[in-house]
C-alpha cells in the first residue's frame, strides 16, 4: 500500500509541477507582451509634440500630435 501511495504522490507532484510550469510560461509571455507595449508607448512619447483634451458629455478625449 505504501508503494501505491508513493506513486500517487509522485503523480500528484508531477501534475502540480506541470501546471506551475504552464503558469510561469503564461506569465512570461504576458510580461514580454507588456514590455513590448511599454516600449512602443515610450517611442511614441519621445515623438510627442502636444496633447490636447476635449470633453464630450461625460467622456474626456485625448488628442496627441506627433512630430514627423
Amino acid at each position: 500500500m505504501m508503494v501505491v501511495g508513493t506513486a500517487y504522490n509522485r503523480a500528484y507532484l508531477a501534475s502540480v509541477l506541470c501546471t506551475s510550469a504552464q503558469i510561469q510560461q503564461s506569465l512570461t509571455s504576458d510580461t514580454l507582451g507588456t514590455l513590448c507595449v511599454i516600449m512602443e508607448e515610450e517611442r511614441l512619447i519621445a515623438k510627442r509634440k502636444a496633447i490636447s483634451f476635449q470633453k464630450k458629455g461625460c467622456a474626456w478625449y485625448i488628442k496627441v500630435k506627433y512630430k514627423e
